[in-house]
């Protein structure tokens, strides 16, 4: 959400030519037969726009009811990163509650059962928060009440799906509990309003318009299908939960009497729904992969049909929600009672974890992935989709086992009907859980599973940046032969292989077969830290080592101070779909 002020005494036109990057124009917009003449506006509608950078309140400024979204900058220009916006900070906040909720089912269900609707749960929803990222970075609106009220409801909506994300027994249970067709239907409406929101663009978007109509064109043929299985999921959901109101009625009744007794029935469960929103979600996805690797046009002529993200904005929102799933572990944390020792191994791994993550992430946006290929872009987006979902299985983990670790959290209590149930934190909300011994394989295998896609992750991601070629290169360094020839050898990067690349290998291997030998908790959470304090070691190791690896490893360093190295002048770079040109190359 962004500010826009109207002041009489503005002197600067914002016409339907000037497209607005970071608070400036960065240039006009050609006067090409085939995009739609827009009027230009009488000169008592002059205005400044303030976009991310430099919002202030303005005494006097006049609220407008509609403000065209507006492209950001084209392709060519300079971009520049957008300040603080204290609206995606607020979006922010709903997501804390969301990826609570999300490890919760595997808290009450490390089970593979429990991973499917954990997963069904938090593609769908941390899809929209992409969406709205990959919106923010192209177009920006004004301070209009249209908006304002459109933002709510998106935030209305989303709330409602974050709310009813519930444990497995309740979701998969939507003929007593309204939870799955609540979350259905609350992603069907935000399908709808993102639907919403393109059409907006295409009608009214300010900029290149041939490009934003294509580009709204693509991004409507790849929501149809998603949107008919979410619509299919709420439809089936509420069929179970609206259908045959008195029978309902009645087991709702004695499932809130006797929750155990319904959670532990087999012919009350239903799963399709769940599968539904899920096979929306991938379907969606592999359109993209389709849409970008197989159809996009090559050699920089895609350029003349999308319109360029903001890599900067792109990165440091990846930043952030890198900081919702880690806290997310930190939480799960600090409100758990159990071993000490355990507890501060969680708390030193998720503090390593953040560290390893910014490490291996550039903080140029002339090395990051979205700007060296689109294809390199797109491996990026789905593996940190999946990095993201890891780490929230991370800090589930860590729960479990501070659970695990207290003895009066696994006693077993029998009930008069011959079942058993779990005492709080032992089990899940019924008594139809595992055994003691499967549980603590459940567990370990969940913990060692997550932190080996975090790793595997996290290199793909730096191979997304890089390149496998360049990859490759960093293994090897030239030497100017002795002679009057001159030639030049290349040799291999032995201790690079050695000890960077190998110990990467091994350590993930380990990390990733450590469940099938070892159960207990305390020898776990110690084995995994020790694991991620040799990655973060390795990832030093590699900056020394390793040639040109200097753009990499600092993330967003606020810390300031002048550098009497620095330039005046900032980067710019030109992205043709192949190559980077920054300002020194040139």
């Amino acid at each position: 959400m962004t500010e826009s002020v109207e002041n009489k005494d503005d002197s600067i036109a914002a016409d339907s030519s000037s497209i607005v990057a970071g608070g400036e124009f960065v240039g006009e917009e050609d006067d090409d037969d085939d995009r739609d003449p827009l009027p230009r506006r009488p000169r008592s509608m002059n205005r400044r726009v303030s976009v991310y950078a430099e919002l202030k309140f303005v005494p006097g400024a006049k609220i407008r009811l509609f403000s065209p979204p507006r492209q950001r900058q084209k392709w060519g220009s300079g971009q520049i990163l957008p300040h603080v916006n204290w609206g995606d900070l607020f979006f922010d906040l709903f997501y804390v509650a969301g990826f609570y909720n999300l490890g919760n089912i595997l808290v009450k269900d490390p089970s593979p059962l429990g991973v499917l609707y954990f997963l069904g749960c938090f593609f769908p929803v941390i899809y929209f928060w992409f969406s709205k990222m990959m919106y923010d970075s192209k177009f920006t609106y004004g301070d209009d009440i249209f908006h304002k009220l459109f933002e709510t409801v998106v935030l209305v909506v989303l709330a409602t799906a974050v709310s009813n994300i519930a444990t497995v027994p309740r979701m998969s249970n939507p003929t007593d509990y309204v939870d799955m067709f609540a979350y259905s239907l609350s992603i069907t409406l935000m399908s709808l309003l993102q639907i919403a929101r393109s059409v907006e663009c295409y009608y009214y978007g300010r900029g290149e318009r041939k490009n934003i109509k294509i580009t709204v064109k693509n991004e409507l043929t790849i929501q149809i299908v998603p949107l008919a299985l979410y619509v299919a999921a709420t439809i089936v959901a509420g069929k179970a939960y609206f259908g045959n109101d008195y029978v309902n009625d009645e087991r709702r009744e004695l499932a809130e009497g006797s929750t155990e007794a319904f959670d532990c029935d087999d012919s009350n469960k239903m799963h399709m729904p769940i599968i539904l929103v899920l096979i929306g979600y991938i379907i969606s996805q592999l359109q993209i992969i389709v849409a970008v690797v197989f159809c996009m046009e090559k050699n920089g002529e895609h350029k003349k049909i999308t319109i360029p993200l903001n890599v900067d904005f792109c990165i440091h929102r990846h930043g952030e929600l890198t900081m919702l799933v880690l806290g997310e572990t930190v939480l799960s944390l600090l409100i758990v009672d159990g071993d000490n020792g355990l507890f501060y191994m969680g708390i030193i791994t998720v503090v390593v974890l953040q560290l390893l993550h910014f490490r291996s992430q550039p903080y140029d946006a002339n090395a990051h992935a979205m700007r060296r290929h689109m294809n390199a872009g797109v491996l990026f987006h789905q593996i940190f989709t999946f990095y993201c979902a890891a780490l929230i299985a991370v800090g589930a983990s860590y729960k479990l086992l501070l659970y695990a670790s207290a003895d009066d959290q696994r006693r077993l209590l029998s009930v008069d009907n011959g079942r058993n149930r779990w005492l709080a934190g032992g089990g899940g909300d019924s008594g139809c859980g595992p055994s003691g011994g499967e549980r603590k394989q459940m567990i370990a295998d969940l913990f060692s599973g997550a932190l080996t896609i975090a790793f595997v992750c996290l290199d793909v991601m730096i191979l997304a940046h890089v390149g496998l070629k360049k990859n490759v290169d960093k293994c090897k360094f030239s030497e100017v032969a002795c002679g009057a020839t001159g030639t030049t050898k290349m040799h291999y990067n032995l201790n690079a292989m050695l000890f960077v690349a190998l110990p990467r290998g091994i350590i993930t291997i380990f990390i990733a077969t450590l469940s099938q030998w070892e159960k207990d908790p305390s020898t776990i959470a110690g084995l995994g830290l020790a694991t991620v304090v040799c990655q973060l070691l390795i990832r030093f190791l590699g900056t020394v080592l390793l040639p040109n690896d200097d753009r990499h490893g600092h993330g967003h360093n606020h810390h300031g101070g002048i550098d009497d190295d620095d330039d005046d002048d900032d980067d710019y770079s030109i992205d043709d779909g192949n190559e980077e040109i920054s300002k020194e190359e040139a």
